[in-house]
C-alpha cells in the first residue's frame, strides 16, 4: 500500500487516498494469485464442488448429499473464497484446471 500526501494545485486541493491506485500502477504491478497457488478442500467441499461440475442447484445437492440448501450454500460460498472467484462455473474451471476434479 502506497501512501501520498495532500498536493496544492493552485487553489484546488487534491486527495489520493492511501488504497487507491491509479490504472498505470495496475498496470505496471498486476496483482495475479501464483497459477499454482494450492486449494485445500475438505471431503465435503469436493462433493459440493463436483456435483456443481454435474449443473445441480443447492437444492438438488442437498437433496442428494442428505443435507439442507443452506448447508449447501455455506460448503459453496467456502469454495468461492478459496478458489478466489464470483461464481461457481468458475470454481469448476479453475478445479479443472488444477487437476482437482475427480468422481469420489
Amino acid at each position: 500500500m502506497r501512501f501520498v500526501r495532500w498536493q496544492q494545485i493552485g487553489s484546488d486541493a487534491s486527495l489520493n487516498h492511501p488504497w487507491s491506485t491509479s490504472m498505470t500502477d495496475n498496470a505496471r504491478h498486476p496483482q495475479q494469485p501464483p497459477a499454482d497457488a494450492p486449494v485445500r478442500l475438505t471431503a465435503r467441499e469436493r462433493q459440493v464442488l463436483l456435483w456443481c461440475a454435474y449443473g445441480k442447484s443447492s437444492w438438488e445437492i442437498g437433496r442428494i448429499l442428505e443435507c439442507k440448501e443452506s448447508t449447501v450454500n455455506f460448503h459453496v460460498s467456502n469454495i468461492l473464497r478459496k478458489f478466489d472467484v464470483p461464481t461457481r462455473v468458475a470454481a469448476v474451471i479453475k478445479a479443472i484446471r488444477y487437476g482437482m476434479l475427480a468422481e469420489q
